[in-house]
């Protein structure tokens, strides 16, 4: 287990874009969780904020604004390793 820093989205997908020139490396893009985070001026998901317990094979970790019918909310999404 590991800590990691949720980054912007371009630094994630920059993640997911060196993989490809890796060697033996193959990396994928999936939900972190299930849960739904409020997307207020005082949300819960805030860029450089530490996430405990990592596994071992998540590289990255971003927030993305998606909305239902319920409103808008914050979907934590990770890169992962295969």
């Amino acid at each position: 287990m590991k800590t990691l820093t949720i980054v912007t989205r371009k630094q994630a997908n920059d993640v997911l874009l060196n993989s490809l020139f890796q060697v033996g490396a193959t990396y994928s893009e999936m939900k972190y969780c299930t849960g739904k985070y409020n997307s207020t001026p005082t949300q819960m998901v805030k860029e450089g904020k530490q996430v405990h317990e990592v596994a071992d094979n998540v590289h990255a970790i971003y927030g993305i604004r998606k909305s239902d019918t319920h409103g808008g909310y914050t979907q934590l999404m990770c890169i992962v390793g295969l």
